[in-house]
């Protein structure tokens, strides 16, 4: 998407076709498309100056969740930079039940705009026996993070996570029943069925 044409050039693009100019013209002096020129014009027949008004934001935004969850989703990485943004977001639903927790590209955003992103790190060649098609090879992958056991399921081919689980690393043990895992938000409970 290209960037917002600034205010300062709607006022001559307005200016300019009122001397006369085309629309074409200007477009090209200015380098911008037609399209865009047309409707900046558009908007100035419509509403007046206030119809070159941007409706844009500069800069970063402050976020729309609770600053203490931002906060804490910020500490909880510094803390823990190998965790993912799919560990936090589980481990703060747990803490803000009644909040809307932000997704997780929404957590790495927040992350690499506070510099804590880990960058990511070379696949190590392997194997050069891969999967040709999707669901051929299924990966299934599992991390100890605290007091849980993440496990995810990929397919190799397509790189898609297929689906994945929380467990509680008491699971199976005396002081738990069975099925106590926790399910991955958005999962319906069966690995790899969303």
């Amino acid at each position: 998407m290209p960037a917002p044409i600034p205010y300062a050039h709607r006022l001559e693009i307005v200016e300019r076709k009122e001397k006369g100019e085309s629309l074409a013209q200007i477009a090209e002096s200015l380098g911008y498309s037609y399209w865009g020129i047309r409707r900046i014009w558009r908007q100035y027949l419509k509403r007046g100056k206030a119809g070159l008004a941007t409706r844009y934001k500069e800069g970063w935004q402050e976020p729309r969740t609770k600053r203490e969850i931002y906060e804490e989703a910020m500490e909880l990485k510094r803390e823990h930079p190998g965790w993912g943004a799919g560990v936090i977001r589980a481990i703060l639903q747990e803490h803000w039940p009644k909040e809307e927790v932000p997704k997780e590209r929404t957590l790495q955003a927040w992350w690499r705009r506070g510099k804590i992103q880990r960058a990511r790190q070379r696949k190590v060649k392997g194997n050069e026996e891969r999967a040709r098609k999707v669901h051929e090879v299924w990966q299934i992958d599992g991390v100890e993070v605290g007091k849980y056991s993440w496990t995810t399921v990929t397919d190799e081919k397509s790189g898609a996570v297929l689906g994945g689980r929380i467990f509680p690393l008491s699971a199976g043990g005396a002081d738990s029943a069975a099925g106590d895992a926790e399910v991955l938000p958005g999962s319906n409970g069966r690995m790899g069925a969303s």
